[in-house]
């Protein structure tokens, strides 16, 4: 998970900052998407799982791609 999230780390003067803070956010991403799996593979599922896991999906892939614009880099 981290090598395709590198996107992620910000630009900073402090790099063990950086990298603390990167580190960080990639532990909220695994955790986001491991709670949409377990929601999503539950007996009772509702729709409403699926559509907020598309979303967020959805608004990670967007964030993405402005850091790597910012970043000058391509998608």
């Amino acid at each position: 998970a981290i090598k395709q999230a590198a996107y992620l780390l910000p630009q900073s003067k402090s790099r063990s900052k950086s990298i603390a803070c990167f580190q960080e956010e990639i532990k909220a991403i695994v955790q986001k998407r491991r709670d949409f799996e377990y929601g999503i593979k539950r007996i009772e599922k509702e729709k409403v799982d699926f559509l907020r896991y598309i979303q967020y999906e959805l608004n990670l892939e967007q964030l993405k791609k402005k850091r790597m614009k910012r970043l000058g880099e391509k998608p």
